[in-house]
């Protein structure tokens, strides 16, 4: 994925100034980080979690795997992937910066901002990454950002309570 951003933004002859992506096992961010900064090292990089899933930013404080400290109103992926082992630290080499927490609040408004208006269907947590720019935790102003929307995993009733603004 990383290779393909860079691949397309070196295409249209713009240079992507902030990369924003959710964090959540660390996987996807980490070989996007790598891919990117190999193509692009001015690009700025910056993972985004939910308030209260902030599990990365305390696993690279503690230097171990950190639990999240509550459970989501919005089904968000659990951070640590499958097997639970926390937020894959070593694969991120190079650490991308990472963002305060976005509220369920914000993460609805981009999750139905997404489906009302661009017509993507990705899940919640995918939404993280738009929720922090739409609610300016992240400046762009001036610059060129790309901003990663990712997973299906998506429940149709928690569709229709995000729509209906019951979240």
């Amino acid at each position: 994925m990383g290779l393909e951003i860079a691949e397309q933004a070196a295409a249209m002859q713009t240079p992507i100034d902030v990369l924003l992506d959710r964090w959540a096992a660390g996987g996807l961010m980490a070989g996007v980080s790598v891919a990117l900064r190999a193509r692009s090292p001015a690009t700025r990089i910056w993972g985004v979690e939910p308030e209260g899933f902030d599990d990365a930013r305390l696993s690279l404080a503690a230097g171990r795997a950190a639990r999240p400290r509550r459970r989501a109103t919005l089904p968000l992926r659990r951070p640590g992937g499958a097997d639970d082992r926390g937020p894959d630290l070593s694969a991120a080499g190079g650490a991308p910066g990472l963002r305060g927490g976005v509220s369920d609040a914000e993460v609805a408004v981009a999750h139905a901002l997404r489906l009302r208006d661009l017509k993507l269907v990705v899940e919640p947590g995918g939404a993280v990454a738009l929720a922090a720019l739409l609610a300016g935790r992240i400046d762009v102003s001036g610059l060129t950002a790309a901003i990663i929307l990712s997973g299906g995993n998506v429940d149709p009733a928690l569709f229709r309570r995000v729509l209906a603004e019951e979240i």
